[in-house]
């Protein structure tokens, strides 16, 4: 795949006739960044990674080495808004782990528990715009977080599936589907209710990847909850392009099949005894 930016991040077609920076502009820049990097605060480094990143601009291994080191000094003070962004950033860039100019396994495990205090905060400090990119960016890296830590990303983020915005919905199935974790069903359920209460306000790209997840993990929804789907994406699809259209396709028909064979299968138990 691409890199590009999260469905929940990705510019509008205007956006495209901006000049971009020249690397020549970028080099420079990083160089002047990276002398200034030790004063920089959580959200100034989590926003200067997300810059280049977005720009498509993989920085030198000297200026990410500097920025681990400086955001490690200072993970203590990240907001959940800046360690997602961070993390959201690093998922764009797909540096690798444990690998020159990588992300290191000791980072990840700083970020891991310094997010921890955010997923079981009272105070609601993480909102579902950033756990859905928390997981993207683990879901990216293909970083296991481990079962302790998805344990309290699920509880935090059935809380506010029901209030999520299409796009984190979109980001979060995929990553699920990256990390080839299937959440428990009551969950699922609940993912499946937002999904189909949000429908209209899903992009056709949105729409694709929602089912590719489902069938990638081998989810099952309800056969109404499927009926709902082709009938909300039918309209969406009319000038789209094949690409898209067959993975949704593809996606639809593992739905069915995963149906239809479990239902032979139980057909087949009630026959047998």
């Amino acid at each position: 795949r691409d890199r590009r930016l999260p469905r929940s991040q990705q510019p509008a077609a205007a956006a495209a006739t901006y000049r971009l920076p020249s690397f020549n502009w970028l080099t420079a820049f990083l160089a002047e960044a990276r002398r200034q990097i030790d004063r920089m605060r959580p959200a100034e480094l989590a926003s200067l990674l997300w810059c280049m990143a977005s720009l498509n601009h993989t920085p030198d291994l000297i200026f990410m080495e500097c920025w681990y080191r400086a955001a490690a000094a200072r993970m203590h003070a990240f907001s959940a808004q800046s360690l997602a962004l961070s993390l959201q950033a690093l998922g764009m860039l797909r540096p690798g782990t444990d690998v020159p100019g990588g992300v290191s396994g000791r980072w990840l495990q700083a970020v891991l528990l310094h997010s921890r205090g955010f997923l079981g905060s009272a105070q609601q400090q993480c909102g579902g715009q950033e756990l859905a990119r928390l997981l993207w960016g683990f879901g990216e890296l293909r970083f296991w977080p481990g079962q302790a830590w998805m344990d309290g990303w699920l509880a935090a983020t059935q809380e506010q599936l029901a209030s999520m915005q299409p796009s984190d919905l979109t980001d979060m199935v995929w990553a699920l589907a990256r990390l080839r974790y299937a959440p428990p069903k009551p969950w699922t359920q609940t993912l499946a209710a937002a999904v189909t209460g949000t429908l209209t306000g899903f992009s056709t790209q949105g729409l694709a990847m929602v089912i590719w997840g489902f069938s990638r993990l081998g989810l099952r929804p309800e056969r109404q909850w499927l009926l709902r789907f082709k009938s909300a994406s039918g309209a969406a699809y009319e000038d789209e392009a094949a690409q898209r259209l067959a993975q949704f396709v593809a996606g639809l028909l593992a739905q069915q099949n995963r149906q239809r064979f479990s239902a032979q299968g139980r057909v087949q138990r009630v026959a047998s005894r």
